[in-house]
């Protein structure tokens, strides 16, 4: 048995700190054989520390009717807590056998506030034709911890 294809979806791909998302990961499999069997998904999806966030183990079955197999891995509601990316992976085996490993993430914006500030140059101003005021205004963003 040979997979000559798959993908690993993790929705939703982008999201940002703080943010509770229900998050969906699947995995779609193309078996290059014309045997069929059943392939067995190991995935884990972990924060950008390395703490696991879920994983676990799914089965598909795929051979000449079905080529093109596609599964849930899991479905969960979770608070974002780190920005960075949220790597996703799994290996697909054929009993003991590792056919592919696929990867994914989910890419955290961290929690920014903006902070403004404004100067005008002159201080005042008489209204005549002839004056000219500078005005600036810069925003920087701050990255907050939650």
């Amino acid at each position: 048995m040979a997979v000559t294809g798959g993908v690993l979806a993790a929705i939703p791909g982008f999201s940002h700190v703080g943010a509770t998302e229900a998050v969906t990961l699947a995995a779609s499999l193309t078996d290059g054989s014309n045997i069929a069997g059943n392939l067995t998904i190991i995935y884990q999806m972990t924060t950008p520390s390395g703490a696991t966030v879920t994983s676990g183990t799914t089965t598909v079955a795929v051979g000449p009717s079905v080529p093109t197999a596609d599964a849930t891995l899991a479905s969960l509601n979770y608070t974002f807590s780190e920005s960075g990316n949220y790597p996703v992976q799994a290996e697909v085996y054929n009993g003991p056998t590792l056919l592919t490993t696929l990867n994914g993430a989910v890419s955290v914006a961290p929690r920014v506030r903006i902070e403004p500030s404004l100067s005008v140059t002159p201080d005042t101003v008489l209204p005549d034709g002839d004056k000219r005021i500078h005005l600036n205004i810069h925003l920087e963003g701050v990255e907050q911890t939650p």
